[in-house]
């Protein structure tokens, strides 16, 4: 199936952000292409609808840092990382990220799906999610 051409005001506007410099270019690498979000610099002059942040763990660590970018901005998060159990996942969504895609199912078509569910005000996570 081949994608949609959206228009430029139908894109979601998505701030990619990683624990790691290569994580975040791989997921960037991957979004950048794709018709239906455009990808914006954090502190840009544009404010991200929804941040994709990508994590090995949800440690306390990482729920501080998504607690801040739940204070500093009113975007939705999707999570990418590699496990994630029902207290982390409920710790998340209270910081506002609300989407979740396990690193090892995360395609571009996969991510897109959850990123528009999620800009759409939609929950997403589980095996089924997106």
């Amino acid at each position: 199936m081949k994608p949609t051409t959206a228009e430029p005001a139908d894109r979601v506007l998505v701030e990619v952000r990683a624990q790691d410099p290569i994580s975040q270019a791989g997921v960037a690498s991957q979004l950048r292409p794709r018709p239906e979000v455009q990808l914006v610099d954090p502190g840009g002059s544009e404010d991200a609808q929804v941040v994709v942040m990508v994590l090995d763990a949800i440690d306390e660590a990482a729920l501080r840092v998504l607690r801040q970018i739940q204070r500093s901005g009113t975007a939705r998060g999707v999570l990418v990382t590699t496990q994630i159990d029902e207290q982390q996942l409920v710790s998340a969504a209270e910081c506002g990220f609300v989407g979740v895609v396990r690193r090892c199912e995360a395609t571009p078509e996969r991510l897109v799906r959850v990123i528009g569910a999620v800009a759409g005000g939609r929950v997403c996570a589980g095996r089924s999610a997106g």
